[in-house]
């Protein structure tokens, strides 16, 4: 119920104030990926970019560190990035996991130590277990620290954390009636016949973006401004403001298949466009206010503006044409991206589940287990294992199915 919109306002309002902020979040995707969210948040506080080389990169990591900065520490930031170490770490698995946490918790508060910092995590309840058991390190370790850690989450969400003296959960309730036609007149700009505005408060039911949403589609529907013109749901609204796009829509929905947040690179090399045709119609999403955008294409990155409104372009496409476009997806990585699919192998393991093609889903499922367990990430190992399992049993009884189940229950122990 707004929590974007909060830490957005409250990042607009500490623009004035020194500060450094750092800020990551979890995707669907990515909730088996041991440390995701993370590796992204420490990309970012490294100010790592997909131009440098690997020396750049590892220069930025020994640089980052500062007081820090060791062999062991270097080779070890270094090999969490997925980078080569510049000399090799002689440590069972489980020691570099435990060494790992404790210099990541122990570099992100010393950034404290020049200006405040502020690390903000968003949709905890998709974030894997390790980061979950690193944000847990940081709160128990940072009372005293000038570290405000942020976080948003459904409230199915449960905390694995103990409760603390510096941690607070504040529940966000929907608006008052009073507050809904506030943002009604602010978003509308000009007066609506009272039904209207009524029927707009009853229908959104106290939620920010549903407010959002449905009055835009009424404002944006032209002269018609009665009850009539009010989508009678989200998805609705939503719906008809990509009609309203054009070819824009098209985007938009080949885009979420990707999920919320997705590169240019990517989008392009899988959505089988014009390239002026592809740019001109993110340019509307963004203008619209569907997309945000970060940088410039080709290397900007594009997420929705929430994950209902991506959901929904993405439940607007036929199942077969969803299928379709997820084999394309998996196809364009493995062909373009192979540094993407060794480093997380899960998220193409989606996209070929997706597409209907169980045996090559299960392949990499195993292979992100495998991953997860050398990094002793053992929960996100066996979830990994379990869903290539599944996968494995609903293909047809042949030796080399029984072979691929035994391997399997052998990993899982």
């Amino acid at each position: 119920v707004g929590k974007s919109r909060l830490v957005y306002q409250l990042h607009e309002h500490l623009a004035a104030v020194p500060h450094t902020w750092l800020e990551c979040g979890a995707t669907p995707y990515t909730e088996g990926t041991p440390f995701h969210p993370i590796i992204a948040l420490v990309a970012q506080g490294l100010r790592l970019v997909a131009e440098d080389t690997t020396a750049e990169k590892l220069g930025k990591v020994e640089r980052g560190l500062r007081a820090l900065a060791s062999v062991e520490t270097v080779a070890l930031l270094a090999d969490f990035l997925g980078l080569p170490p510049p000399t090799r770490l002689q440590l069972s698995p489980e020691l570099q996991r435990r060494k790992t946490l404790d210099l990541l918790a122990q570099w992100t508060l010393s950034l404290s130590a020049a200006q405040p910092l502020v690390v903000f995590v968003e949709d905890l309840h998709w974030c894997d277990a390790s980061t979950l058991e690193l944000l847990g390190h940081l709160i128990a370790q940072s009372p005293t620290a000038r570290v405000l850690l942020l976080a948003t989450a459904r409230p199915e969400f449960t905390p694995p954390w103990p409760a603390r003296s510096n941690l607070t959960t504040v529940q966000l309730a929907r608006l008052t009636k009073r507050q809904a036609r506030d943002m009604i007149a602010t978003l509308a700009g000009t007066d609506l016949p009272a039904a209207t505005l009524d029927a707009l408060v009853a229908r959104a039911d106290g939620v920010p973006l549903y407010v959002e949403e449905l009055t835009k589609a009424v404002v944006e529907a032209g002269t018609a401004r009665d009850v009539e013109a009010i989508p009678a749901t989200l998805a609705d609204s939503l719906m008809g403001r990509l009609d309203r796009l054009s070819t824009a829509k098209e985007v938009a929905q080949r885009a979420a298949v990707l999920g919320r947040e997705f590169g240019y690179p990517l989008l392009a090399a899988m959505v089988g466009m014009d390239e002026a045709a592809l740019r001109q119609g993110l340019g509307r999403l963004v203008d619209a206010e569907i997309l945000f955008a970060r940088g410039e294409p080709p290397a900007a990155t594009y997420t929705f503006k929430h994950a209902l409104i991506q959901e929904t372009a993405y439940q607007s496409l036929l199942k077969r044409t969803r299928q379709q476009l997820h084999a394309r997806v998996a196809q364009v990585l493995e062909e373009r991206f192979p540094e993407r699919v060794a480093a997380e192998p899960e998220v193409i393991a989606r996209h070929y589940e997706q597409a209907g093609l169980a045996a090559e889903a299960s392949a990499h499922y195993q292979r992100a287990g495998e991953r997860a367990t050398r990094r002793s990430a053992n929960e996100e190992a066996i979830g990994h294992l379990r869903r290539a399992l599944d996968l494995v049993a609903t293909l047809p009884e042949t030796r080399e199915r029984h072979q691929m189940e035994l391997g399997l229950q052998m990993a899982i122990g």
